[in-house]
């Protein structure tokens, strides 16, 4: 028996070091920022309507915030609707979009609720 227990232990030996010699892999820092796509810089919009934006990054977008008539929310999403509370005039909208390593891209449109 006290050989059989031996050869467990030499194989148990040899997997710890094919499990040790396997190269780790190296994360690479990411430093590029996400991409927003085309934004108007004025957009007429209704109350209770929609508006949507996309993004792209070479790792993935992780969330969005948006800045509207002095209230900030992040989300996963991409769109949100205006408030159908909202009275009607003029209002800046900022969007960010952050990838998961932090990278963060904005960008400003004036937004004509009527």
């Amino acid at each position: 028996m006290a050989n059989k227990e031996q050869g467990k232990n030499k194989d148990k030996d040899k997997k710890k070091k094919k499990k040790s010699s396997k190269k780790k892999k190296s994360k690479v820092k990411d430093t590029v920022a996400p991409k927003l796509g085309y934004i108007p810089y004025v957009l007429n919009k209704g109350r209770g309507e929609k508006v949507w934006w996309n993004a792209s990054d070479n790792v993935g977008i992780a969330s969005y915030s948006f800045k509207f008539n002095g209230r900030t929310i992040t989300q996963k999403g991409s769109s949100f609707n205006i408030p159908v509370k909202t009275s009607p005039g003029m209002y800046f909208l900022t969007i960010s979009a952050f990838d998961k390593a932090g990278n963060k891209t904005s960008k400003t449109s004036i937004i004509k609720v009527r």
